[in-house]
């Protein structure tokens, strides 16, 4: 990560080249009541989170806000809303919640 929000990856491409990838991970990462969530309308994760960090190659780990204005332990795999299409950082399975 660059920092807090930006996302840095190595991705291949289709021919099987690598290039540099960057995306913005506070476009659709929200904290919800002190948790992660992808979600389809703007994210702004890091208004309330702080110390983000990626572990284990797919998890952003950060602590968040709840509703008692503690900071919690909160993360999110990242595999489950971002892909790598033709080696370029893409959203993908954001769901509206309907």
């Amino acid at each position: 990560m660059v920092n807090e929000s930006i996302l840095v990856a190595a991705c291949k491409e289709v021919s099987g080249q690598g290039q540099d990838a960057m995306l913005d991970l506070n476009e659709h990462i929200s904290n919800v009541e002190g948790n992660l969530l992808c979600t389809p309308s703007v994210g702004g994760f890091v208004d309330t989170c702080g110390n983000a960090k990626i572990v284990r190659t797919s998890i952003l780990s950060t602590r968040c806000l709840d509703t008692s204005g503690e900071r919690t332990p909160t993360s999110l795999d990242l595999n489950e809303c971002i892909a790598n299409i033709d080696g370029s950082l893409q959203w993908c399975g954001l769901d509206s919640g309907s």
